[in-house]
This record gives structure tokens, sequence and C-alpha cells, in this order.
């Protein structure tokens, strides 16, 4: 899980290290950390030439309970939805018919 204080440079070696070991790694970030997951991902495919990808957007849905100071007021409720990224990074070539399976730096159709 990358996070909003993740530094870029301090992830980049360990993740291409577990890619190597462990042959598929997913990268996942909420919010302003989606851009950053991206980014990550994009590094390692260039320092990893034959690497398999899928990508996942979505969103979490978060609820912000709010009760009132003053008397006779109602409680309130906010929902935000956050953006969510998931990217999944293979060496091995990855087969699925629901996916957009991106290859060695190019989309399959």
């Amino acid at each position: 899980l990358i996070g909003g204080h993740t530094k870029i440079s301090k992830i980049v070696e360990p993740a291409i290290n577990l890619l190597k070991d462990e042959e598929a790694i997913v990268l996942a970030g909420s919010g302003a950390s989606s851009s950053k997951v991206v980014s990550v991902a994009d590094i390692i495919r260039k320092e990893m030439k034959n690497t398999y990808q899928i990508v996942k957007r979505g969103h979490r849905r978060i609820d912000d309970y709010w009760d009132p100071l003053e008397e006779g007021l109602d409680p309130l409720v906010v929902t935000r939805h956050v953006p969510t990224t998931h990217i999944l990074l293979s060496i091995n070539e990855i087969d699925t018919s629901e996916s957009d399976v991106v290859e060695n730096n190019k989309k399959k159709s």
C-alpha cells in the first residue's frame, strides 16, 4: 500500500526485488496516492522490460458522522468517495478476459 508520505525513490528498488523473487506484486493506493501507484508501476516497467500489468480503478466509500454541538440540530452524515487504484505487475503472462492487460509497455486488444 502506497501512502501519501511514501517516497517513490525509497520503494522502487525493494518493489523490483520483490517482483523478481515473487514473480508478481500488487501496488495499491487511494486518494492522492493513486497517482504515486501509477508512477511506481511505470518506473518498475521501465526497469523490467518483460512485465505484464492489470490496472483496476474503483472507489472507497467513507461516511463521516458529525454530532451537533447545539441542541435541536440533527446529526450530519457526509459521504465521500475516495478513488482507489490497484495494479498487478507480473513477470509471467497474465491470462484474463475481463481486464485490459498491458504487456511490455504496449496495450493488448
